[in-house]
């Protein structure tokens, strides 16, 4: 027989150390299963509940566009889901590019800031593009700033005679043309005149009688004109023999023209540098003592130092 000490376990007892691992390994599923429900709980107050919806739309910056036009687009946007699932109703899940797009397209402002304040505010923050000019185009006028986007059209306050011009059933054909002529170039003076004095004289009249350039929300014509009639007009403001009464383009390419209160026309280049054309202009004005009497019609500064007048 063999009496060699061996060392025996009893296979139905437990020792402190089996209890102790088993104890642990529960412990851990139950803290495992409480993270994972406090993570859904979580993850729900903050996508899926009410706890973050927006509330409150706050805006700020705005002098002429209508605010609530601005609210409807946000709150628009916030009653659609975001990657399919998500509400954008949320304040966490809102996406402010979306609607930093939107609004740009729409209204095209200088400066769109988009802010989430916790827990129920979206705050938005615009700065309005500023009148630069007033353009005419099709009898109409329209404030556009210097890029050429349509601010606002300019409402003219013009006698009723002009809007609706009586002539008398009897009238024969050469009359009643003969009558129109008068009153559309009657009509013409009367709407520079108004929109002069709605804007206060503030900003240059740019009048266009040639291909049409107002495409949609904008003016979609070279920007060194729109720059020309303003640096013209800076140029000669303190001027008052040369008092801009508007700016007019047509047919003649690259061709600027400027129509003075006392009915004369400048002609400037676009091609040509801006300050050379207005100094040349200031000159011959200084020159000619006579210059009202001497020149009646036109002064053409299109060709580099050479003056044209008539």
């Amino acid at each position: 027989m063999d009496y060699s000490k061996k060392k025996l376990e009893n296979p139905f007892h437990q020792t402190n150390h089996g209890i102790k691992r088993d104890e642990l390994s529960l412990r851990l599923k139950i803290s495992c299963l409480a993270l994972l429900g406090l993570l859904v709980a979580l993850l729900y107050l903050m996508f899926f509940s009410a706890a973050f919806d927006i509330k409150k739309i706050q805006i700020t910056g705005l002098s002429r566009a209508n605010i609530g036009e601005v609210e409807k687009l946000a709150l628009g946007q916030s009653g659609e889901n975001r990657f399919w699932l998500f509400r954008q109703q949320n304040l966490l899940i809102f996406d402010k590019k979306a609607l930093t797009r939107t609004l740009a397209d729409t209204y095209h402002f200088k400066e769109i800031k988009i802010k989430k304040s916790l827990f129920h505010t979206l705050k938005i923050n615009l700065t309005e593009r500023g009148y630069s000019y007033i353009w005419q185009e099709k009898d109409k006028y329209y404030y556009i700033d210097q890029d050429g986007y349509l601010i606002n059209e300019l409402v003219l306050n013009l006698p009723a005679t002009l809007i609706n011009p009586e002539i008398p059933a009897t009238s024969s054909a050469s009359t009643v043309l003969a009558t129109t002529t008068v009153v559309t170039e009657d009509y013409f003076k009367s709407t520079i005149e108004a929109a002069s004095t709605a804007s206060n004289n503030g900003y240059p009249i740019i009048v266009n009688v040639g291909a049409e350039h107002f495409k949609g929300d904008r003016v979609d014509i070279d920007q060194v004109y729109l720059e020309f009639a303003g640096k013209i007009n800076d140029g000669i403001k303190n001027e008052p023999e040369l008092t801009v009464k508007y700016f007019l383009i047509d047919k003649d390419f690259n061709t600027i023209k400027a129509i003075l209160d006392s009915g004369l026309t400048i002609y400037f280049s676009t091609r040509e540098n801006q300050d050379s054309q207005i100094n040349n202009l200031i000159v011959l004005k200084k020159e000619k003592s006579d210059f009202n009497k001497l020149i009646k019609k036109k002064i053409d500064l299109r060709y580099g130092d050479k003056v044209y007048y008539e």
